[in-house]
């Protein structure tokens, strides 16, 4: 190699290492997030000690969410996902559920599989899976994630036509807007355990729709 190539470098060598080494950092920075994420998952299991949510006292539920939070940002999903991006998963999700519906899919699972897609695409698709005959409880957890006025009024719909306060209360996790805040007061007011248990579904799969997807249409 002539001085020039070692000062400026070989150009071919260069330009043909590029590509390799910045896919090894990516993989290395990605291993190093993974790995973050995975010590906090510890940290929850150390926390929960392998009770669900809804059996953790307050103090301990606190620390969960927030741990889940560490999860989403070690992940760096926030910063990664456009609104572009946002809209088209929940398009996606969407039509992939209206095509498993029509091959027969469970109406209930289709309706848990609505959670943190607040479009009103997705409310009309709500209230069709009730008609065809979903259960209320499901379509009630099944708005995880989703604070829309929509929402929020579908939830005093369900209440009102008896659904399982659990059930409404798990469904408010992930909405965290002014309206959610007025609903838990009126209608949780007189129970702590139910009041604590909105800030966090009962089931880890939604828990981890609600930070993958973000709050569609809060």
């Amino acid at each position: 190699m002539s001085k020039f190539e070692a000062i400026f470098g070989d150009k071919k060598t260069e330009k043909g290492d590029a590509v390799p080494h910045a896919e090894k950092e990516k993989e290395k920075g990605e291993a190093v997030d993974l790995e973050k994420a995975a010590e906090i998952k510890r940290e929850i299991d150390g926390i929960t000690r392998g009770k669900k949510l809804a059996d953790l006292e307050l103090e301990d539920l606190k620390k969960v969410l927030e741990s889940y939070k560490k999860i989403e940002n070690a992940l760096g999903i926030n910063s990664k996902e456009s609104l572009n991006s946002k809209t088209e998963t929940v398009k996606m999700i969407t039509e992939s559920l209206k095509e498993l519906l029509e091959k027969g899919a469970d109406m209930d699972y289709v309706a848990h599989g609505l959670a943190g897609v607040g479009t009103p695409e997705s409310m009309k698709m709500r209230k069709e899976l009730m008609e065809k005959g979903a259960h209320m409880n499901s379509v009630a957890r099944g708005l995880a994630g989703v604070g829309t006025p929509e929402s929020m009024k579908m939830r005093k719909e369900l209440m009102e036509k008896g659904a399982d306060m659990n059930d409404v209360a798990y469904g408010l996790a992930g909405a965290n807007t002014e309206e959610s805040q007025e609903f838990r007061k009126l209608h949780f007011n007189k129970d702590a355990t139910l009041w604590a248990k909105s800030y966090a579904s009962d089931w880890v799969i939604i828990n981890g729709t609600v930070c993958k997807y973000g709050f569609e249409g809060n």
